[in-house]
C-alpha cells in the first residue's frame, strides 16, 4: 500500500513538473516555471520601483554617458539579433526609458 502511494505520489509530482515546464522563446530551450510569468513581471516592477526610491542618480556625467552609451549598445544589438532572426515583433510594446 505504501508503495502504491509513493508511486502515485511520484507520478503526481513529475506530472506537475512536466506542466510547469516551457519553451525560452529566443533560445527554444526548455525552463521550468515556478512563478508565472505576470506575477514575475509584477515582482520585477515593484523591485524597480524599490530601486529608484532608494537609489540616486549619479553626479559624475562621464560615468553616466558611460552607462548610457553601453546601454545604447546592448539596445542595438538586441535591435539586430531580433532583426536577423525575423522576430522583431516581439520588441513591440518595449519602449525606452530615459532617466
Amino acid at each position: 500500500m505504501k508503495q502504491t502511494i509513493l508511486y502515485l505520489v511520484t507520478v503526481i509530482i513529475t506530472f506537475l513538473i512536466f506542466q510547469s515546464c516551457s519553451s525560452v522563446p529566443l533560445t527554444g530551450r526548455s525552463q521550468l516555471n515556478m512563478i508565472p510569468s505576470s506575477e514575475m513581471l509584477t515582482m520585477s516592477f515593484q523591485q524597480y520601483d524599490q530601486f529608484l526610491k532608494e537609489s540616486k542618480l549619479s553626479t559624475n556625467q562621464a560615468e553616466a554617458n558611460m552607462v548610457k552609451r553601453i546601454g545604447g549598445n546592448i539596445k542595438q544589438a538586441v535591435e539586430k539579433y531580433m532583426s536577423d532572426h525575423a522576430i522583431s515583433g516581439r520588441l513591440r510594446g518595449y519602449h525606452e526609458n530615459s532617466i
